[in-house]
């Protein structure tokens, strides 16, 4: 609601680095290592666990809730063995399923039973009004990242994008 005006004037300057490649290859080690780099900016942990909470409340409640986790030991689903850090990168499948975005593939995680037709929709995007809602919904969702890191140059890692190279070209 605040920030809806301004992302959508939101441009994007540069064009995202992505990430490809399949699961289990090093692509979020890769992504981890890059997002160190402060002329990227990435979407966080703490844009999926609280997709509409913005700036400045948003540094403000990741870091408590970030004590909060170390306290309580919570650990990261993507790193075995680690703690979860809020600052760390996510890809933006995750994110866009924390938003309820309709068009992310990860709704087969969530829904399993709707799994393949979701990948098919939203992976391979073979139907045009598909591919547009993906377009669309992906995005507001770059856009939004852009805005909250001040139009830095993205980088992006989701597996789901190795299958929409295509579409990402244009």
């Amino acid at each position: 609601v605040c920030y809806g005006r301004q992302i959508a004037k939101t441009e994007i300057h540069q064009s995202p680095v992505f990430i490809l490649g399949h699961n289990r290859s090093g692509t979020t080690l890769l992504h981890k290592l890059l997002s160190c780099d402060s002329q990227f900016g990435y979407c966080k942990n703490s844009d999926m666990l609280f997709p509409y909470v913005n700036t400045p409340f948003n540094k403000f409640l990741s870091k408590w809730i970030q004590k909060i986790f170390d306290l309580l030991g919570v650990k990261s689903f993507a790193y075995r063995d680690t703690r979860l850090i809020l600052t760390d990168p996510q890809e933006e499948d995750m994110c866009m399923t924390a938003m309820f975005m309709t068009a992310s593939s990860y709704w087969g995680f969530v829904f399993p039973s709707f799994a393949q037709k979701n990948f098919k929709r939203f992976v391979y995007l073979e139907e045009e009004a598909d591919e547009k809602l993906w377009v669309e919904q992906y995005l507001y969702f770059l856009k939004k990242i852009s805005l909250k890191s001040n139009g830095k140059r993205l980088v992006l890692k989701n597996p789901a994008n190795t299958a929409r190279i295509a579409t990402l070209g244009r």
